[in-house]
């Protein structure tokens, strides 16, 4: 829905100019746009990445400069609730337009099942360790 919206646009009378109705930069109260409160909330890494990939590039050259009532931008946002890969997600498109290069992020899942593996296994350790001092403390108070 918001990719839909992102992308809406009326053409002009003469036919051509498209004039795009929702913009990620557009303010509400206190100046909070779209790309703030996408920036403030947990798993909005898509929501990020539409409203960062509008046609006209509002989103990701806002980013960091586009300022609430508060003088807190996106990115800092983002920052503050611990976002981080909101923040990678739209440096890397920065780049990207500069480098004039696409990217495309590919995921290794190998290597993040090895990491979930890895955490799981310090997990049970953890927990096998717990026991044995609660056996141990079991005996020797008894």
């Amino acid at each position: 829905m918001v990719d839909l919206l992102v992308h809406y646009s009326v053409t002009c009378e003469n036919g051509t100019r498209k004039k795009f109705i929702f913009s990620p930069n557009l303010g509400g109260a206190g100046g909070v746009t779209p790309l703030h409160l996408a920036a403030s909330a947990s798993g909005m890494y898509d929501i990020v990445d539409i409203l960062t990939n509008d046609p006209q590039k509002i989103g990701v050259h806002c980013w960091r400069c586009l300022l609430d009532d508060c003088r807190q931008s996106p990115a800092a946002y983002a920052l503050m609730r611990s976002n981080h890969s909101y923040n990678e997600l739209v440096a890397k498109k920065l780049a990207d337009i500069v480098n004039v290069q696409v990217s495309l992020p590919i995921r290794n899942e190998i290597e993040e099942r090895g990491a979930v593996t890895e955490q799981n296994q310090r997990v049970i350790l953890q927990l096998n360790k717990g026991q044995r001092s609660c056996a141990i403390r079991a005996a020797t108070k008894y």
